[in-house]
């Protein structure tokens, strides 16, 4: 099974640079002013960019990271498709209406979309389309953090309901 977590935030003791140095930030500045790109502390918030240690082509690694993101929550989406690939997820399934059901499949739908956009980008390896990317994705983000936030919400709360299966005592592999 694919696991669903976010990678750690590990410090990189490899290196003498990364992303978070004033270094970069000060090349990201210029950098982000020429290409209307949104600034250092507002993408570090959302897509942990201070990890990122190649600065060559920064376009490239804040795309990749952006798109790690949108991966990961719409693996957590997916989950919701696929409970019979789990307890849990069938457990937190069972809780959605049908109407709910259809809000989760545009939900994907829209991460995916955006996922598989990044996924040509890398093909394509255009300077101006990694941009590009990162506007998008950028300006699309805040509506779907207000939907994943839905969603994780019902998920978690879906174990404050007392819930009874035929599983409930068994293992089933």
């Amino acid at each position: 099974m694919i696991s669903m977590r976010k990678p750690k935030r590990t410090p990189n003791r490899n290196r003498s640079s990364s992303l978070d140095t004033p270094d970069f930030r000060s090349a990201w500045v210029p950098f982000a002013k020429q290409h209307f790109l949104p600034e250092f502390d507002a993408l570090n918030l959302e897509f942990w960019i201070d990890e990122l240690e190649d600065v060559r082509a920064p376009a490239r690694a804040v795309a990749k990271k952006i798109a790690e993101t949108y991966d990961h929550y719409a693996k957590i989406v997916e989950s919701v498709f696929q409970s019979d690939m789990s307890l849990i997820a069938m457990r937190e399934a069972g809780t959605f209406s049908d109407e709910e059901m259809a809000r989760h499949s545009r939900l994907l739908s829209r991460l995916m979309r955006t996922y598989r956009s990044y996924q040509r980008v890398e093909l394509e390896n255009l300077p101006e389309r990694y941009l590009l990317f990162i506007k998008e994705s950028w300006n699309e983000w805040p509506a779907l953090k207000q939907e994943l936030l839905g969603l994780l919400s019902q998920m978690r709360d879906a174990w404050d309901r007392e819930h009874h299966s035929p599983h409930d005592d068994h293992y089933i592999g």
